[in-house]
């Protein structure tokens, strides 16, 4: 019996520096989206609200509002 490891029973402890690249540009992409949906969304309420959709179906509302605020929060950390 031997007490020698092979390389393969060893895992690295670092992440590869192209996956942490990659990794690390997916999520400013999706906090930039989300805070750039943040804000659209936002101004897309204002001429809900004058045509009185809003008023007409509260649910739509409620589902504007949370996408809103559910956007805002993920893009919260994002710096154009």
């Amino acid at each position: 019996m031997s007490t020698e490891s092979s390389p393969t029973d060893v895992l690295p402890d670092v992440t590869p520096p192209r996956l942490a690249r990659v990794t690390r540009a997916a999520g400013t992409a999706t906090r930039g989206v989300a805070f750039w949906s943040g804000i659209t969304l936002a101004f897309a309420q204002i001429p809900l609200f004058a045509a009185g959709v809003t008023g007409a179906d509260p649910t739509l509302l409620v589902a504007l509002v949370a996408v809103n605020l559910a956007a805002l929060a993920l893009g919260s950390d994002y710096r154009a």
